[in-house]
């Protein structure tokens, strides 16, 4: 079930392979990421806990285009479904290369009608959510930053201890490395991860490993 963070913040752990999914609580509800198609039974029962029905649930910001990301959004056929352009044409292309849907016999691409532009905000009640495009683990893949809280939810782009896969289709190691640069210039105490455990102290010393894994 979804765990609280903080006021109004709550994260469904990664589970198998799909992916960590949170949960915004405001006047528009908000998810980042919705996790496998698979999965999205216990999305539905996760968010029925707090009381929230998929009606309820307004924006879903993706991190970008893979199925274990976008699977669990066949749930929220009302609400606004956010990606880059790149990745989310490719998500409207039902581009198994790209989204490696064959990968989790998934069957489900979301239609992607709204893109991110360059540097947008999202506002919520308590956060304020800037779009960082950070490119590598995909060349569509994006993190969102909240300076006043000191957020960053890093997608696959960063994770505690390690980077995102730039073996794949679209995926190039020169762009994370110039992505992980990017990241390591803002100033945030909590780093919300696409999968794995989140990292709440020491994220210069993990910007500093991992930038040892790209040598």
């Amino acid at each position: 079930m979804f765990e609280k963070i903080m006021q109004n913040l709550y994260i469904l752990p990664s589970l198998g392979a799909s992916s960590n999914i949170f949960l915004i609580k405001s006047k528009e509800n908000a998810l980042i990421d919705t996790g496998l198609e698979a999965d999205s039974k216990r999305l539905e029962q996760a968010l029925e806990k707090e009381g929230i029905a998929p009606k309820d649930i307004s924006l879903i910001l993706h991190t970008h285009g893979h199925a274990d990301h976008i699977g669990g959004s066949i749930l929220f056929p009302s609400a606004e479904k956010w990606m880059s352009k790149f990745d989310g044409a490719l998500v409207n292309e039902k581009d198994d290369s790209f989204v490696l849907a064959s990968w989790f016999n998934q069957t489900h691409y979301p239609k992607i009608k709204n893109f991110y532009k360059k540097n947008q905000i999202f506002e919520f009640d308590n956060f304020s959510l800037k779009v960082i495009e950070t490119p590598g683990h995909t060349h569509g893949s994006v993190s969102f930053y909240d300076e006043k809280n000191k957020i960053l939810f890093s997608g696959d782009t960063l994770f505690k201890g390690t980077i995102g896969r730039y073996d794949l289709k679209f995926s190039d190691k020169q762009e994370l490395s110039q992505s992980i640069k990017k990241i390591s210039d803002l100033k945030f105490d909590f780093l919300f991860p696409g999968h794995g455990a989140i990292l709440l102290k020491n994220q210069k010393e993990n910007i500093n490993a991992v930038f040892r894994l790209l040598e």
